[in-house]
């Protein structure tokens, strides 16, 4: 089960680009490093749940740098599900 996430919230003008790279590293590089270190541990049959949200799709105004991640992680979570399943795990 995977929820890690950080972000600063405010208009994504005034974001810092240090507090985007944090959201970024914590939220989707955070999510693909622990896929990675758990995966080869998994039983047959395994799981990861990545938890999403629903301001990937919809972009509440108010956290547009953690809508992104999200998003991101949409993908991410998507892509290697394929991946997972090409290599039976």
């Amino acid at each position: 089960m995977n929820n890690a996430f950080w972000t600063k919230g405010g208009p994504a003008l005034e974001v810092s680009p240090e507090d985007v790279a944090k959201s970024f590293g914590v939220t989707v590089f955070g999510t693909l490093f622990m896929i990675q270190a758990v995966v080869p541990h998994m039983p047959r049959g395994g799981r990861v749940v990545n938890i999403g949200s629903i301001g990937s799709k919809t972009g509440f105004h108010e956290t547009p740098v953690y809508n992104a991640t999200k998003a991101a992680n949409d993908a991410l979570t998507f892509s290697m599900a394929s991946e997972a399943s090409a290599v039976s795990i």
